[in-house]
């Protein structure tokens, strides 16, 4: 059986990004200490035009793990979705303290 995880995974790549929601706040249901589960949720979030939500779930993802520079690309998506371009920014320059080599955005999930 598959995981929540995995079906919010097979959700997304589907493009069927409510469901994909649903499927990663499934799984936060069950390990709400997993940084992954927000990121992939705020990517979801982020694909349906919800910015805003997309942001709580990249700054819970940071507030778990602060030291991983997806969590960061998260937030600065959501920020540059909400017109914050200044704040996005050093978001991503945030990011990139923590992993100099990935200069390059990336929506994918994790």
């Amino acid at each position: 059986m598959a995981t929540f995880k995995e079906l919010g995974n097979k959700a997304f790549s589907e493009k069927d990004y409510p469901k994909a929601v649903e499927h990663f706040s499934d799984a936060i249901k069950e390990s709400p200490g997993d940084h992954t589960l927000y990121s992939n949720r705020s990517a979801s979030y982020l694909n349906m035009g919800k910015a805003q939500l997309a942001l709580s779930d990249g700054d819970r993802c940071i507030e778990i793990k602060a030291d991983w520079d997806r969590g960061y690309q998260r937030r600065a998506m959501a920020l540059q979705n909400l017109g914050r371009f200044d704040d996005a920014i050093a978001s991503f320059e945030q990011g990139l303290k923590f992993n100099p080599d990935n200069a390059q955005i990336k929506q994918g999930l994790d």
